[in-house]
């Protein structure tokens, strides 16, 4: 039976809320979580709201040498790439005790590790999954000397302006008018390396700048190659 309630219009105004002002400071942690997981797992949103996505993710599958599930794949995957300025927001104002009711970690005790040993970590991510995360957790959980890096026109997101006031994650800002801003950028995560810290950085998206190309979910992504040069 079709649900009158999925339609464009319906789902883009509650998404629209979702990331108002009032929307990130109003809507709890569980109950957004939830609505997400069942829209995302609605007939109507795989095949009709959010088709380019599922078409890409299964372009993708189709290589695959081991088929996965693949209800599970899709189903996450849409979940994780849904109202990332949301999510993020909402987790920057859970208490401790609910943070780690709704959170787990996997191999945390490998990066602790290194973090205690003073080792400088390169975290590298994309930008498909949830990469604003880095922003509400990692401060939350005892990494005080966390750095992450963003281009200037991210730093007026909802994903840094509406985390809540206790979070102030430490922002390494470059504007994008050349190379220039770059080699500053590295000698700074430099800096932050050789003291211990951690570096959080987006390594795909440069396209026309990017010298390693590989296909990523469906989509041929451009990496560029400061991760590896920090590493070194």
């Amino acid at each position: 039976m079709k649900n009158p309630f999925l339609n464009r219009k319906n789902i883009r105004k509650i998404l629209k809320y979702f990331n108002s002002e009032k929307g990130l400071k109003r809507i709890p942690y569980g109950l957004g979580s939830l609505f997400i997981a069942w829209l995302c797992r609605t007939s109507y949103a795989k095949n009709v709201f959010f088709h380019k996505r599922v078409q890409s993710l299964n372009e993708y599958l189709s290589m695959a040498p081991h088929q996965p599930d693949h209800d599970v794949i899709v189903n996450g995957f849409l979940e994780t790439n849904l109202l990332h300025g949301w999510r993020t927001s909402s987790l920057s104002r859970l208490s401790d005790r609910s943070l780690h009711k709704w959170i787990s970690f996997e191999n945390k005790e490998l990066l602790d590790a290194y973090f205690q040993e003073g080792k400088g970590i390169v975290l590298l991510n994309s930008h498909y999954g949830l990469p604003a995360l880095a922003l509400s957790l990692f401060p939350r959980i005892g990494y005080k000397n966390f750095h992450t890096i963003i281009g200037e026109n991210a730093e007026e997101s909802m994903k840094v302006s509406g985390l809540s006031d206790s979070i102030s994650p430490n922002l390494l800002v470059f504007k994008r008018t050349g190379e220039s801003e770059h080699f500053k950028m590295l000698f700074r995560a430099k800096d932050i390396l050789e003291s211990g810290g951690i570096v959080n950085l987006l390594g795909d998206g440069f396209h026309g700048r990017s010298n390693v190309h590989m296909e990523f979910f469906g989509r041929m992504r451009g990496w560029r190659t400061t991760f590896a040069e920090l590493g070194i």
